[in-house]
């Protein structure tokens, strides 16, 4: 099964719902390392372990809009200290200068997200986005508690991936040395997956479930300054030639700062 790059994780998880206020436009750096297992041993192929690091450096805009915040993330670079075989070299370059945007209603849900130029062999960071968007309502206060549920559909792979996710949140006060009337947010996610991908054996069916940890400081504005995620992503896939559904392990750890 191909390794899916997911380098660009965190992109949304740069901005929550905040007070109005006029355009912004804040510069990311996103370090993430991603360790994909695959134990091929029912077509012979043993177990198959991959890990890239990669660095991104990305700018996002928000502004406010009728009813909620637009936003636009536009990605400057991303460099990876290797590649798994078979990953084209130039799968990092092509990323540069794609642009996600969106709308962010005044209760925090991510609308549609769309992706310019869409590039053929370049992966898709929009199903992540979402998995990194904390949904915070405005004025949210240390001690409060919620919960948000995702139901998403992304192609993948000349394929179809959907991804059902419920995360339970609770607000914490920040470090009283940070800015003012910033906020910490922390995470804890469940999800399922099920779909189809081709692959170089033929059509795959995929299902499988995950679990991830999240935290973040969140400036008074409504922008995370910071934050950390880590996630692990268990799977199965199902080829018509092969006797048994070949697992498949993705763990990823993910580390966002603002440079601004």
């Amino acid at each position: 099964m191909p390794v899916r790059a997911l380098s660009a994780t965190a992109l949304a998880a740069l901005l929550l719902p905040a007070v109005p206020a006029g355009p912004t436009t804040t510069r990311y750096r996103i370090d993430q390392r991603l360790e994909q297992e695959v134990d091929a041993s029912a077509v012979g192929g043993g177990k198959q372990n991959v890990v890239i690091k990669t660095s991104s450096f990305l700018t996002l805009v928000a502004a406010d809009s009728a009813g909620g915040r637009s936003i636009k993330v536009v990605i400057d670079s991303v460099t990876a200290d290797s590649l798994p075989p078979g990953m084209p070299p130039t799968v990092f370059a092509d990323v540069k200068g794609m642009t996600y945007t969106g709308f962010l209603d005044a209760s925090g849900k991510l609308g549609e997200l769309k992706v310019t130029p869409e590039k053929q062999g370049v992966p898709n960071l929009g199903e992540t986005i979402r998995q990194f968007f904390p949904r915070v309502k405005p004025n949210t206060k240390p001690g409060e508690t919620w919960t948000d549920t995702t139901e998403v559909s992304s192609p993948v792979g000349g394929g179809q991936i959907s991804v059902r996710t419920v995360t339970n949140y609770k607000a914490a006060a920040a470090d009283p040395k940070g800015p003012p009337r910033s906020i910490k947010v922390d995470g804890a996610s469940a999800s399922s997956l099920a779909g189809t991908q081709q692959t170089p054996g033929g059509s795959a069916d995929i299902e499988g479930t995950g679990s991830g940890t999240s935290s973040f400081t969140v400036s008074g504005d409504g922008r995370v300054l910071s934050g950390t995620y880590s996630g692990t992503q268990n799977m199965t896939v199902s080829l018509a030639q092969a006797p048994a559904p070949i697992p498949v392990l993705v763990k990823t750890v993910t580390t966002i700062n603002a440079l601004n």
